[in-house]
């Protein structure tokens, strides 16, 4: 017999399972196993988010992507996944799961309603985490920002012709309004990698 060296009685048994809020969360890949499926016809990354900063500090977040499948339109829908994570933690051209290890990016996450397992957290998109950044007061208020845009290059504003007797007036180059800001999906500007979720590969993979 063993002693576990605490009474179990103190802790709350419920504590760490509830749904997260739907919403942005710096998270990092802290494992990253490959796996065969149950029916041999491919391999998965079985993969382990922690979050690493905010109220959920410390809660996992777990995700399944396809690497290989017999099914065509599921290995690509989990290949295409597996280019946003790597895209977002800014190694694009991974080669492996130690690559992808400990490395911060931007988790937006969203619930799935299952009537029969119970609510649970999805992720439906990764971005590239900025160096500073810090988890907001509540999940989902990253502010979007814009990317101001300069006016088109080559044309200068010039004042007004004067009017001169018995002369047509000078066409003057007609300066183009600047374009609008370029409204940037992620959170401080940064891209969103919109990758096929889990749950749809699965579908296609059954």
């Amino acid at each position: 017999m063993a002693s576990f060296g605490f009474n179990t009685g103190e802790y709350d048994p419920n504590a760490g399972f509830d749904v997260l809020p739907a919403g942005d969360y710096i998270a990092m890949l802290v494992e990253a196993d490959i796996k065969t499926n149950s029916k041999n016809t491919g391999q998965f990354i079985n993969c382990k988010w922690l979050i690493t900063e905010g109220e959920f500090a410390n809660r996992n977040i777990f995700d399944v992507v396809n690497i290989t499948h017999q099914n065509t339109m599921a290995e690509k829908l989990g290949r295409q996944r597996l280019s946003a994570i790597a895209h977002a933690i800014g190694i694009p051209d991974a080669q492996d799961t130690d690559q992808l290890l400990q490395k911060p990016c931007v988790l937006t996450l969203g619930i799935k309603k299952d009537k029969e397992y119970g609510d649970k957290n999805i992720i439906k998109h990764f971005a590239a985490y900025q160096f500073g950044m810090q988890q907001p007061a509540s999940p989902g208020s990253y502010q979007q920002t814009a990317v101001p845009t300069m006016p088109p290059q080559g044309i200068q504003q010039q004042p007004p012709a004067q009017p001169q007797i018995n002369q047509a007036p000078i066409q003057q180059p007609v300066a183009q309004p600047p374009q609008q800001p370029m409204n940037i999906g992620g959170p401080n500007g940064q891209p969103v990698f919109n990758t096929p979720s889990s749950e749809q590969a699965a579908k296609i993979a059954v």
